[in-house]
């Protein structure tokens, strides 16, 4: 009688702790969740940059090219 008074009177507590643990493991993943879509939107932002300046150096290149062959002729 009293090991099954103990008992019920233990098991909120190892209940309130496994909910604890839960909340927290769940907080902690929603977080790396969060910095992971952060870490991708900013290589993406990165990328995006980098193919411009590609594309803007791209042009000038051709801009010099045509010049070069217009002072040649």
């Amino acid at each position: 009688m009293v090991a099954g008074i103990a008992g019920e009177l233990i098991t909120p507590v190892i209940s309130k702790k496994a909910i604890q643990a839960e909340y927290l493991g769940a907080s902690a993943r929603q977080l790396q969740v969060i910095y992971n879509y952060q870490r991708v939107v900013l290589e993406t932002f990165d990328e995006v940059v980098n193919r411009m300046a590609m594309v803007e150096n791209f042009g000038k290149s051709v801009e010099v090219r045509m010049q070069m062959t217009i002072v040649k002729e």
